[in-house]
């Protein structure tokens, strides 16, 4: 029995470093999540639990994911752009839980308010690893990029055969949104993809 249960116990191991560990910060934090209220929540509280969920796993992990994935805990910077990082990976393990997020009570205040504009043209290209970018040639021939931030309507069809898509006639909505360039050491307005559709 003690045999069986150290082969158990090694192949865990094993499997669970075979494993990326920002998918093991996804997978917990969808798990975390998904167990709160949040629709009597606001925006900003539920930004709170997220980050709790995330620093929940984050001390499960102790000195698992410091070398490769470096996060400053005390920088809202630094944490925000690692939750960033594990919300990529959420959209492909809790998509549901994530559009629940994002439509719940916390959008009736300033992120709901944010003009959106619609766009049509064709896919061009997907750019990024950590931060996803979607060129879209628009119909004056101009390339447009935008934002991949967080799950959006029709996000599936781009996680899925992406390749298939190049040259495609789709219709974006969109809306802007003010990201912070560490290069530039400033802030600047970038479109946010909020959905997109295949056109015939």
């Amino acid at each position: 029995m003690k045999r069986i249960s150290l082969l158990l116990f090694v192949f865990f191991t094993i499997n669970l470093s075979a494993q990326d560990i920002m998918d093991v910060f996804a997978q917990e934090t969808c798990e975390c999540i998904s167990k709160k209220n949040i629709e009597s929540l606001s925006q900003e509280q539920i930004n709170l639990e997220l980050g709790f969920c995330i620093m929940q796993s984050l001390s499960k992990h102790t000195g698992e994911y410091e070398e490769k994935y470096p996060v400053n805990i005390n920088d809202p910077v630094s944490f925000s752009k690692f939750g960033e990082q594990i919300g990529f990976r959420m959209a492909a393990r809790c998509p549901a839980i994530l559009q629940k997020v994002a439509t719940t009570n916390g959008n009736s205040g300033q992120e709901a308010n944010k003009p959106v504009s619609e766009m049509v043209g064709t896919i061009k290209a997907i750019r990024g690893t950590d931060i996803s970018f979607l060129v879209i040639k628009d119909i004056k021939g101009r390339d447009q990029t935008f934002v991949w931030l967080r799950y959006f309507n029709g996000s599936d069809l781009l996680m899925d055969d992406f390749d298939d898509l190049i040259g495609q006639k789709v219709k974006i909505t969109y809306a802007l949104v003010e990201m912070y360039s560490p290069k530039a050491k400033d802030y600047y307005n970038q479109k946010e993809i909020k959905g997109i559709q295949l056109m015939e």
